[in-house]
C-alpha cells in the first residue's frame, strides 16, 4: 500500500472473524442441506418412501432455493447484513429440525421447502458482509475463504450424521444438528456490527476498510459541507476523471473467486462422495435404529 494514499497499514484483523462466522455458517448451511442425501437409505426404509417420493422432496428443495434467490437478496439488502443473515439462519434452522418432526412425503416437503427458503439467503447476506467488512483488493480472497465452508460441511456430514443416526436415531440427529445453527446465530447477532459501530474495530482498521475512493467519497459527502456545495462542478469533474477500472477489476476478481470456489467445491463435494457415502451407507446398513 502506498503511504501517499494517506491510508496507514492496517491496525487490527477483527475483520477475519468475520469471514470465520461465514465460514462456519456456509459449513452448517451444506450440513444441514446434505444430511437427506446421507440419510436417504434409513429415511427410505422407515417412511416407505419410492423413488418419486424422494425425487418430490428433493425438487421442492431445490424450486424454494431458487424462489428464494430472487428474493433474500433485496431482504439483505432493506434488512442490512446482520439481520438478513439472522433471519436466513432462523428460518432454515427451525425448518432443519422440523425435519425431525414429520410423518410422511408431504410433511418432509414441507419441511424442505422452508430449508430451501432460508438456505438462500446465505450467499446474499455473506457477500453482504464482505463488502461492509473488507476492501476490493480483499473481497474476493474474503469470499473464497468462506465459500470453502461448503466444502467442509460437505466432507463433516457423512462422517457425523451416520454416527448420530445408529447412536440416536435419525430425528435425533436432525435436532441435533440443528442446534449448530442456533449456536451459531447466537454468537453472530453476539459479535457481528459493521465496521463504523464496532468497538473491536480500531481506527486503523477502519481506516483501511475503508480506502477505496468511492467508500471515502460516500462517507464525507453530506449536505452539511458547504465546502461541497460551493466545488460542487469541479467536485464533479474531479470525480468523473477517477477512472473505474478499480471497480471493475474487483468485481471480476470476486466472480472469477466464486465460479473458482463453486468448481472446487463441486469436485470436492463429488470426490466426499464417493468416498464417505458409500462407507456411511454401509454403517447405516449395519444398524440403524428406527426413527419412528
Amino acid at each position: 500500500m502506498n503511504q501517499s494514499d494517506g491510508i496507514q497499514p492496517p491496525v487490527g484483523r477483527y475483520r477475519w472473524v468475520v469471514v470465520a462466522l461465514l465460514f462456519a455458517a456456509t459449513a452448517i448451511n451444506y450440513v444441514d442441506r446434505q444430511m437427506i442425501g446421507v440419510l436417504k437409505p434409513t429415511l427410505s426404509a422407515d417412511m416407505q418412501w419410492s423413488e418419486t417420493d424422494y425425487a418430490n422432496i428433493v425438487f421442492w428443495f431445490q424450486a424454494a432455493y431458487a424462489v428464494g434467490y430472487l428474493g433474500f437478496g433485496r431482504i439483505v439488502d432493506v434488512l442490512g447484513a446482520r439481520l438478513g443473515y439472522a433471519v436466513a439462519v432462523t428460518i432454515w434452522t427451525i425448518a432443519h429440525m422440523a425435519h425431525g418432526g414429520v410423518h410422511g412425503v408431504t410433511q418432509f416437503a414441507m419441511a424442505r421447502f422452508g430449508l430451501g427458503v432460508g438456505e438462500s439467503g446465505n450467499f446474499p447476506a455473506g457477500i453482504k458482509a464482505v463488502t461492509e467488512w473488507f476492501p476490493q483488493k480483499e473481497r474476493a480472497f474474503a469470499i473464497g475463504l468462506f465459500n470453502a465452508g461448503a466444502n467442509v460441511g460437505a466432507i463433516v456430514t457423512p462422517l457425523l450424521v451416520p454416527w448420530l443416526t445408529v447412536t440416536y436415531g435419525w430425528r435425533v440427529a436432525f435436532y441435533a444438528t440443528g442446534i449448530f445453527g442456533i449456536l451459531w446465530l447466537i454468537a453472530w447477532l453476539v459479535f457481528y456490527r459493521r465496521p463504523d459501530d464496532h468497538p473491536k474495530v480500531t481506527q486503523g482498521e477502519l481506516a483501511y476498510i475503508r480506502q477505496d475512493p468511492a467508500t471515502r467519497r460516500s462517507r464525507s459527502a453530506g449536505p452539511a459541507s458547504s465546502g461541497s456545495r460551493n466545488a460542487g462542478p469541479m467536485r464533479s469533474a474531479n470525480s468523473a476523471s477517477i477512472p473505474s477500472g478499480g471497480s471493475s477489476s474487483s468485481g471480476c476478481r470476486a466472480i472469477s473467486a466464486l465460479a473458482m470456489a463453486w468448481i472446487w467445491s463441486a469436485s470436492v463435494r463429488r470426490w466426499s462422495s464417493s468416498i464417505f457415502c458409500p462407507t456411511a451407507a454401509a454403517y447405516l446398513a449395519a444398524g440403524c435404529p428406527g426413527g419412528s
